[in-house]
C-alpha cells in the first residue's frame, strides 16, 4: 500500500507537503501522524512533525 492510501491524501496534498518543508531543508524527513493513519476514519486534519 503506498502513502496515498496509508493516509487519505491525494497526490497534489502528498507533493505540495514535500515541497513546501523541502523548500526549507532539502535533507528533511517529514512524518504525519494522527487520525490520517486511521483508514476507518474519514476528513480530519494533518498533522505533521519533522527531522531536520
Amino acid at each position: 500500500m503506498d502513502a496515498k492510501n496509508n493516509l487519505r491524501l491525494s497526490d497534489e496534498e502528498i507533493n505540495v507537503i514535500k515541497m513546501v518543508i523541502k523548500n526549507y531543508d532539502p535533507n528533511a524527513r517529514v512524518f504525519i501522524f494522527g487520525s490520517r493513519t486511521d483508514l476507518n476514519k474519514k476528513g480530519g486534519d494533518i498533522d505533521i512533525t519533522g527531522s531536520i
